[in-house]
């Protein structure tokens, strides 16, 4: 059947449009022609039996699942690698849309977390200020969350805190960390780089069982690339035989990292910035839809298993149930598009593949922040998605209204959900940045 046959057949199917993230206002008009084949293929197979959930992972994820798995396979076409491991939770989903794309594949799922990988490292480093180098923190963290970081359970340590007059619930600054201003730092410091060393005895085991050695591909959601940048140091530091090649969806595009190891970011990395400006007011929600079902991988032990997992988060809450269907969703996107001759007669780049996703997080429907809004995010603690107060309380309490916005991990629906109005609100957001900028400089 020619492509052109193909098209019209299409174009030619009677059928009512139930899309919801469909708006080509922004496309140009080069690209007009494949989105609207797009629109016309997933109008077309999506199953109108569904529930949202189950749609809206169809319509939107599935693109970026397929569009992701199709260029890791193109990424592999020229080179050899002796192990290809999608690393825990994230890359969980992104296999199962890689062995849809590229089947009988010899790809592994190994258990990996920022934690588990970078907590074994903190003995390689001199002081507070080259751990803080290779460990992300937020401006602001609690006690108890810098002692996460260290390793350390914080709950053992709650005396020695006490001691210099801290909680555990209290805030600290990056700059009181880096400048070692915390004063019960020095009692515990010990107790972090022991700890570092024997977490790092067990990862080299667990490492070693998987086989981690020659060429070796990483697959990971991204951001900064911390987790690739602990297995290099050990790697550096027990001169394995193992060159390590990282392969993500996103790679924020000022980390330095990509400067000195062989990595790539599928929809943006140093240079191309783009869709990271689309994609950072909703990132939340967009990490939540990678994840696998099953705890993050708290340390490397010395069981049988190797491996000790955190409980799983979302264990008895309703999100664990809509994420399921949205990610089924995505998946039989994967599978249709896979077998549609579609597939191989239109350029799938990244701006395709988030186009829909977009649409989702940026310009939210009502149906979407009353589904998405109402799923509890876990974030050391439970909250929704969209938290807000009514407008009437916000007249009044402007501060609250610019504080609420900023702590939020879903801006453009929160602005929705609060003006009700359909406006700009990506625009908005963006333009409110540059301003603070600027204001600082």
């Amino acid at each position: 059947m020619s492509f052109i046959k193909y098209k019209h057949e299409i174009k030619n199917v009677k059928r009512k449009n139930i899309l919801k993230h469909i708006n080509k206002r922004d496309v140009k008009k080069e690209d007009k022609y494949r989105y609207n084949n797009l629109e016309n293929f997933i109008n077309n197979n999506i199953d109108e039996n569904k529930d949202y959930y189950w749609q809206t992972g169809y319509e939107t994820f599935g693109p970026l699942l397929f569009g992701y798995a199709s260029w890791l396979k193109l990424q592999f076409e020229n080179k050899k690698y002796n192990h290809i491991y999608f690393l825990s939770r994230d890359g969980y989903i992104m296999q199962k849309a890689y062995n849809i794309v590229q089947p009988n594949n010899s790809s592994k799922y190994i258990y990996a977390s920022r934690r588990s990988l970078i907590v074994p490292t903190i003995w390689l480093y001199k002081n507070l200020n080259e751990i803080l180098e290779n460990i992300s923190f937020a401006n602001k963290v609690t006690v108890e969350e810098f002692l996460k970081k260290m390793g350390l359970e914080p709950k053992k340590y709650e005396d020695i805190i006490k001691k210099y007059n801290y909680k555990l619930k209290q805030i600290i600054t990056i700059e009181q960390i880096r400048n070692e201003k915390i004063e019960f730092y020095e009692e515990i410091k010990k107790d972090i780089y022991e700890n570092s060393k024997k977490e790092y005895m067990n990862l080299l085991r667990y490492y070693k069982s998987i086989g981690f050695k020659e060429n070796v591909a990483i697959i990971d959601i991204g951001w900064y690339g911390n987790m690739q940048n602990a297995l290099e140091k050990i790697r550096d530091i027990e001169k394995l035989n193992v060159n390590i090649d990282g392969y993500y969806v996103g790679l924020i595009p000022n980390s330095e990292k990509q400067q000195r190891y062989s990595m790539k970011g599928y929809l943006f990395e140093r240079g191309r910035e783009k869709l990271f400006l689309k994609m950072k007011y909703f990132n939340s929600l967009f990490e939540m839809i990678f994840l696998a079902h099953h705890g993050s991988v708290k340390r490397y032990t010395e069981t049988a298993d190797n491996i000790e997992l955190y409980p799983y988060e979302y264990d008895k809450v309703e999100t664990d149930k809509n994420l399921k269907k949205f990610q089924d969703g995505a998946l039989q996107f994967v599978k249709d598009f896979s077998n549609s001759k579609l597939n191989k007669n239109i350029k799938f780049d990244e701006n395709l593949a988030m186009f829909n996703l977009i649409e989702l997080g940026n310009r939210p429907k009502k149906e979407d922040i009353e589904k998405f809004g109402n799923m509890e995010f876990y974030d050391n603690v439970f909250y929704k998605l969209v938290q807000t107060k009514s407008i009437r309380y916000y007249i009044f309490h402007l501060k609250d209204l610019i504080n609420d916005i900023k702590s939020s991990p879903w801006r453009p629906a929160i602005l929705k959900s609060i003006f009700k109005v359909n406006l700009p609100y990506l625009k908005m957001l963006i333009c409110l940045e540059k301003i603070k900028i600027k204001g600082r400089k």
